[in-house]
């Protein structure tokens, strides 16, 4: 009895000893952005994260001025919701064994040129790992919006439908 109790003890300690890190899926074509940036006024500066990502990652060549000929409104920043499921492996193997599960972040912004206004999309996949062993590896990356920053400029903007309107 005594013997299954340590075990027990020992298997809820390894799966609690397990953590994650998140690894930039870069693509296999990464875009340039060196040739041609374009120049923005951002409209809803106080959306703080997302526009400090944004600045960042250097796609776009921020203006202070209003009178800038293309406005960027931020609408949005996310990441996809994971199902539990496939880290049910890490508790099974006790950590042992790492378990990886993609995961996309979205971030979305409008842009404004005279009458036209369009949506656009930046979908970038992230890998996400478990096991014990992740405490000893070190991501390059150590948040999300790191992650972002990074693969803002790797991954082509999509023209999207999605307009929430300025």
């Amino acid at each position: 009895m005594k013997g299954r109790f340590i075990a027990l003890t020992l298997a809820v300690a390894m799966t609690c000893a397990c953590t994650s890190n998140q690894y930039l899926i870069e693509p296999e074509a990464p875009v340039d952005h060196s040739a041609v940036k374009d120049t923005v006024y951002v409209l809803n500066p106080e959306q703080a994260e997302q526009f400090s990502v944004l600045q960042q990652s250097g796609i776009y060549v921020i203006s202070t001025d209003a009178t800038t000929n293309k406005k960027l409104k931020l609408t949005g920043m996310y990441g996809e919701k994971l199902c539990g499921m496939p880290f049910l492996g890490a508790v099974v193997f006790l950590g042992l064994l790492p378990v990886s599960v993609e995961k996309d972040y979205r971030f979305t912004y409008e842009i404004q040129q005279g009458e036209r206004r369009q949506a656009y999309l930046h979908n970038i996949p992230v890998k996400l790992r478990m096991s014990v062993w992740e405490w000893l590896a070190t991501p390059f990356a150590s948040t999300e919006d790191e992650l972002l920053i990074e693969g803002l400029p790797l991954y082509e903007r999509q023209p999207t439908t999605d307009s929430p309107g300025f």
